[in-house]
């Protein structure tokens, strides 16, 4: 749900940075674009199809069990300058959930970067440390819980 959220906002206007992997750049925690192709599942290409039409073409794989193919950036994703961080935002589609934002604080949103494969650098200097938490500490959280991109949308828009 992450993936077909992401490609969603982007059709939507949003810039497009990253998909499963993002770079913060010290001292600031300005986002580096990292616009590798988003992994689209088969169960989204439906919903996904006006906005990417290219999807009907694309080639197929196989992720598992789960048919999946790629969304690709444009070309100037990549020169895109690094940004400041207007949110984290932690998404979980439920399809039988109402929707729902939840502000997190910053522990709790620590926690779901620490659960989630982050990579904090070298944290042998306590500078580097401080930063991150100063940062975290600064940056807006939020866990949403969502049945489809509209009201992920809508519940996003709440908060930037």
């Amino acid at each position: 749900g992450k993936s077909t959220l992401a490609a969603a906002l982007s059709a939507d206007g949003f810039r497009y940075a990253a998909d499963d992997m993002a770079a913060l750049l010290a001292p600031a925690g300005h986002l580096m674009p990292w616009p590798i192709p988003q992994s689209v599942k088969a169960g989204s290409w439906r919903d996904l199809s006006a906005a990417y039409p290219q999807l009907d073409d694309a080639p197929v794989g196989q992720l598992g069990a789960t048919q999946t193919t790629f969304l690709v950036a444009q070309d100037s994703a990549w020169h895109e300058a690094p940004r400041a961080v207007g949110a984290l935002i932690f998404p979980h589609f439920d399809a039988a959930a109402a929707p729902e934002a939840v502000r997190l604080r910053p522990l709790e949103a620590l926690q779901r970067l620490l659960l989630d494969r982050v990579w904090l650098g070298d944290l042998t200097a306590s500078k580097n440390v401080e930063r991150f938490l100063a940062w975290l500490e600064a940056t807006p959280a939020f866990a949403i819980r969502y049945r489809d991109v509209s009201q992920a949308r809508g519940l996003i828009d709440q908060f930037i």
